[in-house]
């Protein structure tokens, strides 16, 4: 029921966004898994919608079709102030698109809460890469636990309930000739998994 000039400017616009225009007469049967995944999209889209369901929207798509899609329906979601729900095993779809996630686990709802919220709350670790200019010993530092290390690298998992990541650097710092550093957070799906462990 959409008028015949606006839909083909949906259409255009869409097709274009999703890089599919050159796909528009070609039958299904003959699309690849990401051709056919983002034309799904813009008959998705194509009525803007004020609510989506996508269930593992980039499921088999290599990492540009994944970021594509990610980015676009991110964008496609806010210029329509849509909302979109979206079941994916793939963290980074949930981490990239979603402002909130709902866990469920046997039915039961074990968490819903904001990404950041999540992050704030579960983030009990941090992960420290310490490149080195030199060979050094192996030291231990109270409130990390030396996870990795070959003779000019050293990696610390910093327990955030007994140390914190200022305290350490400096004695870090003082103990090696440090070249370079870099300060990771656990993944979503690491504290995903620690959250269905318990």
């Amino acid at each position: 029921d959409i008028e015949d000039e606006l839909c083909k400017k949906r259409i255009k616009k869409l097709s274009e966004l999703f890089g599919v225009e050159h796909l528009l007469d070609r039958p299904v049967k003959k699309l690849s898994l990401g051709e056919r995944m983002r034309c799904e999209l813009v008959a998705s889209f194509l009525h803007e919608p004020k609510l989506v369901f996508l269930d593992e929207p980039t499921i088999g798509l290599d990492v540009v079709g994944k970021a594509l899609i990610r980015k676009h329906l991110k964008d496609m979601c806010q210029d329509l102030g849509c909302t979109l729900i979206l079941t994916s095993h793939d963290t980074d779809d949930i981490e990239f698109v979603c402002d909130r996630m709902i866990l469920i686990k046997n039915g039961e709802t074990l968490l819903d809460d904001g990404l950041s919220q999540i992050k704030k709350t579960h983030l009990k670790k941090k992960k420290v890469t310490l490149l080195l200019s030199e060979e050094s010993e192996k030291r231990e530092f109270e409130g990390s636990t030396l996870i990795d290390s070959d003779p000019m690298k050293v990696i610390y998992e910093i327990d955030l309930e007994k140390s914190s990541v200022n305290a350490l650097i400096p004695q870090f710092m003082s103990a090696y000739k440090v070249v370079d550093i870099s300060i990771e957070d656990p993944s979503l799906e690491s504290i995903i998994t620690s959250l269905y462990k318990g």
